[in-house]
């Protein structure tokens, strides 16, 4: 019998419909971490979440973790003290990954999770949260720039979003535009861009400006 294929970046980068994530990740959930986070040295999540915690004090106050995946984002936010976290994802084998982290005493990670495709209107909490982050959903083949004007209505006004988005197709693919109209049109404010890398041993094969992000960090208005 032969071994099952490893997925990898190529298979994440393919993707091209909600569908296909729901199948990708499906298959994917249960050695991701292994595959990918920790093969890779995966290390975008906890910038997004030093973002975040920089423009958010409150740690109280409520933090959604968009594309959550299997947790990581959401145990990272809580181990610098977020008490108050829920995450969203398309994928319901992903998601039932998060809902098994936990903290050293055996806390879990997510207070609430929700399947979620946020392509269309999603059925999550509107105008809920203090705190909003997302770290490599805002990729190739996964959320566009126009997913962005449903994001900014699930925070609360004066809520803190940190955004990650790929800086192989942060111009291209239209995310600098968006941010650019958001903030022009009084949705959001801008406070903060930086360039940062998405791992610490990127993978050998990675196409030239596949290992950086953008984090964008605005207030939501």
């Amino acid at each position: 019998m032969s071994k099952p294929r490893k997925l990898g970046l190529d298979d994440a980068y393919g993707v091209e419909t909600p569908e296909d994530n729901v199948r990708l990740y499906a298959e994917w959930a249960s050695t991701y971490e292994d595959d990918f986070v920790t093969a890779y040295g995966y290390v975008l999540h906890i910038r997004v979440v030093e973002r975040l915690a920089k423009a958010l004090t409150d740690r109280d106050a409520p933090v959604l973790d968009i594309g959550c995946g299997t947790g990581i984002g959401g145990l990272a936010l809580r181990e610098l003290g977020f008490q108050a976290v829920d995450g969203a994802d398309i994928s319901r084998s992903m998601l039932d990954m998060a809902a098994a982290k936990r903290l050293a005493d055996g806390t879990p990670a997510y207070r609430n999770l929700h399947q979620a495709d946020l392509t269309i209107e999603p059925r999550l909490p509107y105008m809920e949260y203090a705190g909003l982050m997302s770290a490599g959903t805002f990729t190739h083949g996964h959320l566009g720039a126009d997913s962005l004007e449903l994001v900014w209505q699930l925070a609360r006004p004066g809520g803190v979003a940190a955004i990650a988005v790929n800086a192989s197709h942060y111009e291209s693919e239209g995310f600098a535009a968006a941010f650019a109209a958001g903030e022009a049109a009084g949705v959001i404010g801008v406070i903060d861009t930086v360039e940062t890398a998405i791992y610490e041993r990127p993978p050998p094969d990675l196409e030239p400006g596949n290992e950086l992000a953008i984090i964008v960090t605005c207030r939501v208005n």
